[in-house]
């Protein structure tokens, strides 16, 4: 599923931000950074850390969810792609569905609506999409 918005002039990558994201109880819990410090990979510039990595730090904060692993939940990344000058998020289904929860992760971000594009990726499948059981 892509959702594509038409670009209206450069993206500001000294503000706008990429990186890596969780949705739990309704909230985009996220790890970012100015989209201009991270060095491309061939045309697209991707926060080095790993979704794992980032839900390490989350248990540490927050024992409920020590229970779950790092998969359990809705997440997503956002990337920049330099050739097509467009932020790329790419997400679960059950953030990509809600008009809502995509504007949490483009404010969040520090994005414009217009410089962003939307993907579904099986990578991101939660536990729901999985294994049919009930999300956080």
């Amino acid at each position: 599923m892509w959702l594509l918005i038409a670009i209206k002039g450069n993206p500001n990558l000294s503000k706008n931000c990429i990186g890596i994201f969780y949705l739990i109880n309704g909230r985009i819990v996220s790890e970012k950074a100015p989209a201009s410090t991270i060095k491309p990979y061939g045309h697209v510039r991707a926060y080095p850390r790993q979704h794992y990595e980032l839900w390490t730090d989350l248990q540490k904060k927050d024992p409920d969810l020590y229970d779950l692993d790092c998969y359990s939940l809705p997440r997503g990344r956002v990337r920049y792609n330099d050739n097509m000058k467009k932020f790329e998020i790419t997400a679960d289904r059950h953030i990509l569905e809600k008009d809502r929860l995509r504007t949490l992760v483009i404010q969040g971000f520090h994005l414009e609506k217009s410089d962003v594009q939307f993907k579904e990726d099986e990578h991101y499948r939660c536990a729901v999409c999985e294994n049919g059981i009930e999300q956080r």
